[in-house]
């Protein structure tokens, strides 16, 4: 009988940063925090079937506040080196339905001492374009914080160009 060793969740997941660059200058502006999951006996889990399983299983909402805490904590580091990039994360529409969760935000970003504008969270184009109405509300409320939004994979749903304009959103990502 083969024994498993099961690794505390710090051990098992980790956040890689990507860069994202301003293509007239060159200059690093964002970066995406990008979670990462190591399975002891499956290896690399891609993050789509991490946020399903967390989804499912009801985890989405303690990850989610992980995933948030520890990009901003990075986020703070830079900020104190003078390197003001804006930290991207991607969220979930089940964490955005949580009549809590910009309240969330907020706290997280004062607990790392960073501003609103150095946070924006990404949701999929899917995502908001359902129309489900509390996770507007919760979309209103960050904007209101001052926090960014933006839509990942745009071209991968339904939406067209034309919807875009009534959401609140500062970037598009096109897939």
């Amino acid at each position: 009988m083969k024994t498993v060793f099961y690794p505390t969740l710090e051990e098992a997941l980790h956040l890689a940063f990507q860069p994202v660059r301003d293509l007239r200058t060159g200059r690093i502006t964002a970066v995406e925090a990008l979670l990462r999951w190591q399975h002891p006996e499956h290896g690399a889990v891609p993050p789509i079937d991490a946020v399903r399983v967390a989804e499912t299983t009801g985890l989405i909402h303690p990850l989610g506040e992980w995933v948030l805490d520890r990009a901003l904590r990075q986020g703070s580091v830079w900020w104190r080196a003078h390197r003001f990039v804006t930290v991207h994360v991607n969220v979930s529409p089940v964490e955005l339905r949580e009549p809590t969760y910009a309240a969330a935000v907020a706290r997280a970003l004062l607990r790392h001492d960073l501003p609103a504008t150095a946070l924006l969270l990404e949701l999929t184009e899917t995502d908001l374009m359902v129309g489900d109405d509390e996770v507007r509300r919760t979309l209103d409320e960050l904007r209101a914080l001052g926090v960014r939004l933006g839509i990942d994979d745009f071209g991968t749903g339904w939406s067209s160009i034309g919807q875009l304009l009534d959401l609140p959103v500062d970037t598009v990502k096109v897939d």
